[in-house]
């Protein structure tokens, strides 16, 4: 069976840039988030399960943070590949 991938609105999978381009979007979420688990911020919020919400967003966070280590293995293992074909196959084994 051939795997293809579509490229779709300027994004082409097997490129490292467009891998980056992902990377730094969960580097602002993980910002964020890390902002949103000072105590300050949450409780600023008004919410009214506080511990429970910030244990929700701690969660979320930790995903992210895995999703980081994933997305950057996969940027080096790309970056270091020459050619489309080696791409393509890095990443059929990611996925």
């Amino acid at each position: 069976m051939m795997f293809t991938m579509k490229s779709k609105w300027n994004v082409n999978p097997t490129d490292p840039v467009t891998i980056l381009r992902l990377i730094s979007e969960l580097e602002g979420a993980s910002y964020i988030l890390d902002c949103f688990l000072s105590d300050d911020e949450v409780r600023n919020t008004n919410l009214t399960d506080f511990h429970s919400i910030k244990s929700r967003l701690r969660a979320d966070h930790v995903t992210i943070n895995t999703m980081l280590r994933k997305f950057y293995k996969l940027y080096f293992k790309l970056n270091k590949a020459t050619d489309e074909k080696t791409r393509e196959e890095i990443i059929k084994a990611c996925i």
